[in-house]
């Protein structure tokens, strides 16, 4: 995400977008992941990032992932790629 928001006018459009949603799809897919294990009885909370059992900080970063493929359909994210 970074290297398409710095390097964003080295790309054609359809590179741009595509890289976009492939990383947004990344990263619903390690979020889900988050989320399973957090909710899985068997993960102590010692081992999670911040010892907490309830995914909050997941679940945000999931539905901000969301939010911003929405924008991007709607054409309010990365200017007139």
């Amino acid at each position: 995400m970074l290297l398409l928001l710095i390097f964003r006018k080295r790309f054609s459009a359809e590179i741009a977008h595509g890289a976009f949603y492939l990383a947004q799809l990344l990263i619903a897919m390690i979020m889900l992941v988050a989320v399973y294990v957090h909710l899985h009885p068997d993960v102590p909370a010692e081992v999670l990032p911040l010892q907490s059992m309830p995914p909050i900080l997941t679940l945000i970063i999931l539905s901000l992932a969301g939010v911003n493929s929405f924008l991007q359909c709607r054409g309010w994210v990365l200017g007139t790629l």
